[in-house]
């Protein structure tokens, strides 16, 4: 549905997951990478699974791979293979718990999900601006960014939606004090978290307006802007 009537229709008071599935852009017309290249992104991938709060950085000097990092042309595929290994696996990995976990009350959005079997609407603009009537917007990581704080989460707190998110490297940074009640770990704590909103109306009222607020004194550009400057001035 193009409609946004018809679109909160369908979302109102479900749990809504706005995005892409897989990522046909990134390997398309391309050479395939290398065997050990997919090797090292599986490894980086692996550490940061076990280790969320570990920036991509830090889990790929863990790994060894801080010099092949100065190779431009490595990057390059190291980028690509990572992303499949991690960002689209985590997307894979929660929309299916969420389907078997929630069923229909999973309002999923977007194309490239049939590769994994799971069923959605199409891509449309027209949940965005829904996003107040989900019961929550959840968030499983950026394709783009090695961060929470990004185009997507920032428009569902601007647009009143509840925002919940896997927890990984910054999170603390887009939630603060309610990081704990509004992130996940693994699935089955998704699952959990989700649950235990779902059936209390209140506490997600609660809980929206408190990170909203939070959110908007902390995030805007007369926040960071001093803290920035400070910065460079140590």
């Amino acid at each position: 549905p193009s409609d946004t009537g018809e679109a909160e229709a369908l979302v109102r008071g479900r749990c809504l997951y706005l995005g892409q599935g897989w990522p046909g852009h990134i390997e398309s017309g391309r050479e395939p990478v290398p065997p050990a290249v997919h090797r090292h992104a599986e490894a980086v991938s692996a550490t940061m699974m076990e280790r969320p709060t570990l920036h991509r950085l830090q889990a790929m000097d863990l790994c060894g791979l801080t010099e092949r990092s100065a190779d431009p042309a490595w990057t390059l595929d190291f980028n690509r293979a990572f992303t499949i290994a991690f960002a689209v696996e985590n997307r894979r990995r929660f929309a299916l718990a969420f389907r078997r976990g929630f069923g229909e009350v999973f309002s999923l959005w977007g194309n490239g999900w049939e590769r994994f079997g799971i069923a959605s609407e199409p891509v449309s603009s027209a949940p965005r601006n829904a996003y107040h009537a989900a019961g929550a917007c959840v968030d499983f990581g950026s394709l783009a960014y090695d961060t929470a704080i990004f185009p997507r989460t920032l428009e569902i707190i601007k647009r009143d939606g509840l925002l919940v998110s896997w927890r990984h490297a910054d999170t603390d940074r887009l939630f603060g004090p309610h990081e704990d009640d509004l992130t996940f770990t693994g699935e089955a704590d998704a699952l959990q978290v989700l649950s235990a909103l779902a059936g209390d109306a209140d506490r997600r009222a609660r809980l929206r307006s408190a990170h909203r607020d939070w959110a908007f004194e902390q995030l805007a550009l007369t926040a960071i802007l001093p803290r920035i400057i400070a910065r460079l001035q140590d």
